[in-house]
């Protein structure tokens, strides 16, 4: 697991299951259980994730085209997606 994957579970996954649980044994708040949704802290860890795994796969996309190229000159016959 990568440091923002644990950053994601820790941060905002568990907190945002466990949330709910919470307001219903009056733990928390609904208000508190709205404002962590709010606070987007889980969206901008997934959009962190995301980006790295877009440059994984554009990195994966242009060592594929090398080891193409290096195996007969040919053109790769694979283009990254567009992200």
């Amino acid at each position: 697991m990568t440091p923002v994957t644990e950053d994601w579970l820790t941060q905002a996954a568990a907190p945002e299951i466990e949330a709910p649980r919470a307001a219903s044994n009056h733990a928390l708040s609904i208000d508190q259980v709205i404002d962590l949704v709010q606070s987007r802290v889980g969206k901008n860890l997934v959009d962190q994730i995301r980006d790295l795994l877009g440059e994984f796969i554009d990195c994966e996309y242009e060592l594929l085209e090398q080891r193409q190229i290096a195996m007969g000159g040919a053109e790769p016959s694979a283009e990254a997606p567009s992200r």
